[in-house]
């Protein structure tokens, strides 16, 4: 029987890196099929500044941004060379890392339905959107795992110092690539806290959790002094500013696992049909039920106090937990909890395929076609001014063919429009052009940014 049960074991394991290799393998295939969009190219203009200082005055400019992702996303390209591949590299490889981590997590809590707990992890669309792009959030989201697993050793331990240290420095790490990932531990210690029995044998560790949180968060007070003014210096300037309501709470129900509100309503069951079964550990299910609505509140109250908008990447470290309750309902062993598990999966995989055929903004393509414009005798005004930097990043002659104002000689002008912000600045462009004889005479660029065409 133990003979049986180790092949069973191995066979499991063996299984998994097989799935791992297959995922990587399909990561690597899809990897430059996507266009860069707007913030990745943002994000990329920090990476690729010349000096450190740059890099750092670049993202203290950037409100809430922190510079390890950056740093970290910077130097492969140094080593690699930029290309779409070098870009996405990071976020690739944190994304296979971090599916590792739920397999290993999963074991950890007890869900013997490890591998369908990566899985779930590796086909949820919030998260194989951020492994294919060039940011820091799949980054942050494996690390966000890994002190996940790191605290649920520590849970085993009798002596845990290099344990807690690498805890330490986990959640340090991922409050500098994203500083929503601090609620994690919090979420940790909450566990902790309220339940009894782990509150009567593991005082000491609750100490220790609540030393770590303290001295990770004190650890970010540096940065947040340094950028925090020219952070709400951007807030004003590109009106970024929001409030936490009703309409922001739909926004992370819809899109809190990137399928809609089917994919909220496959979760929110699953932890029903686990909270009902007799089979599941009240302790387990309590753990991924924090793990999931601490970093959602927690999100909400920064984003309500400091007047930002909400983002569902700001909660991105859920999938973790959202994850293991597809393996737990479907370890309930109910049609019901069956269903619900592999629901998801086949949901997921749908939305997916979404992801590479719905229309997409392509800034790349764009420049190309303004530089062909402007070698023709066009010159280009951009709407509004400063998105100049999203094309002048992958065709930098185009700031030299930028309109000064002086139409007198021009019979060709072109517009850059950028997709968000730009109606004010575009309408003024327009009736600046009618006031010189220009008229609008059609489009060059069939998906966004839009290019309009104007000759006189």
């Amino acid at each position: 029987m133990l003979v049986s049960s180790a092949g069973y074991e191995k066979r499991r394991v063996y299984l998994a890196v097989a799935c791992l290799f297959l995922y990587g393998a399909c990561l690597v295939v899809l990897l430059p099929r996507l266009s860069f969009w707007q913030d990745e190219v943002y994000d990329l203009i920090g990476a690729r500044q010349r000096t450190l200082s740059g890099l750092l005055q670049y993202v203290r400019r950037t409100p809430g941004a922190v510079p390890l992702g950056y740093l970290i996303q910077a130097t492969v390209i140094k080593i690699l060379g930029f290309s779409v591949f070098s870009a996405r590299l990071p976020s690739v490889v944190s994304s296979l890392a971090g599916s590792l981590g739920i397999f290993w997590l999963a074991r950890l809590s007890g869900v013997s339905s490890s591998l369908l707990a990566a899985v779930a992890f590796a086909v949820c669309p919030l998260q194989l959107r951020y492994a294919l792009e060039a940011r820091s959030y799949a980054i942050a989201l494996a690390l966000s795992v890994y002190a996940s697993v790191l605290f649920l050793l520590l849970l085993r331990q009798p002596r845990p110092i290099g344990l807690l240290l690498l805890y330490g420095v986990c959640i340090t790490a991922g409050i500098y690539t994203q500083p929503f990932s601090l609620f994690v531990p919090v979420a940790h210690l909450a566990w902790l806290c309220l339940l009894s029995d782990e509150w009567k044998r593991r005082r000491g560790l609750i100490v220790s959790v609540s030393i770590i949180i303290l001295a990770s968060a004190l650890s970010f007070l540096p940065w947040y002094l340094y950028s925090s003014d020219l952070w709400k210096q951007s807030i004003t300037t590109y009106h970024l500013h929001g409030a936490v309501t009703f309409r922001s709470l739909l926004l992370v129900l819809h899109e809190f696992v990137g399928m809609g509100y089917l994919g909220t309503a496959i979760v929110l069951s699953g932890v029903i049909v686990a909270l009902i079964s007799v089979k599941i550990r009240r302790a387990d299910l309590a753990f991924c039920v924090l793990y999931i609505i601490v970093p959602v509140i927690g999100g909400l109250a920064v984003d309500r106090s400091f007047g930002y908008f909400v983002a569902i990447r700001q909660f991105l470290c859920v999938i973790a937990p959202v994850a293991l309750v597809v393996a737990i309902s479907f370890e309930t062993g109910t049609r019901t909890g069956i269903a619900l598990a592999i629901a998801f999966i086949f949901v997921g995989l749908w939305n997916d395929v979404k992801l590479f055929t719905r229309p997409r903004e392509d800034w790349q393509s764009a420049a190309s076609v303004l530089m062909l414009e402007a070698k023709r005798g066009a010159c280009i005004l951009f709407a509004p001014a400063e998105s100049i930097d999203l094309y002048t990043f992958f065709q930098p002659e185009l700031s030299g063919y930028q309109c000064t104002g002086n139409f007198e000689q021009r019979d060709r002008v072109t517009i850059a429009v950028s997709p968000s912000d730009v109606e004010r600045s575009q309408l003024n462009l327009e009736r600046h052009l009618a006031e010189h004889g220009f008229h609008r005479v059609g489009d060059l660029n069939a998906t966004m940014p839009r290019l309009e065409e104007f000759q006189r």
